[in-house]
């Protein structure tokens, strides 16, 4: 039941980090619409702050779990800790994604 909570905390934060500024700009009416939507690296200036943070954000989590996390957890640490690394790398890749976009 434990590691369920961990694991559950552990999404929830992750998802709200995300979800948080999009659904506060456009609850604000300042969220571009389809029509006013920009490439990420001209809206930007090749940099992507959520992304950013959301990466800083999965780097904490990972380190608490290797080095803080009291047990194993049932073999859910590992998990977490293997899904936070494919994200990470999914998010650098876009990452570079908007780097390059933003060179061209």
């Amino acid at each position: 039941m434990r590691n369920k909570v961990v694991t559950l905390v552990i999404v929830s934060a992750l998802l709200f980090a995300l979800a948080v500024p999009s659904a506060i700009a456009q609850a604000m009416g300042t969220a571009p619409t389809a029509t006013q939507h920009k490439p990420m690296a001209a809206a930007q200036g090749g940099r992507h702050p959520q992304i950013e943070k959301a990466i800083k954000h999965l780097e904490e989590t990972k380190q608490f779990l290797l080095h803080d996390a009291s047990n194993d957890l049932e073999g859910h640490k590992h998990a977490a800790i293997q899904n936070i690394d494919e994200a990470l790398r999914h998010l650098h890749q876009a990452m570079e994604v908007v780097h390059n976009n933003a060179n061209r």
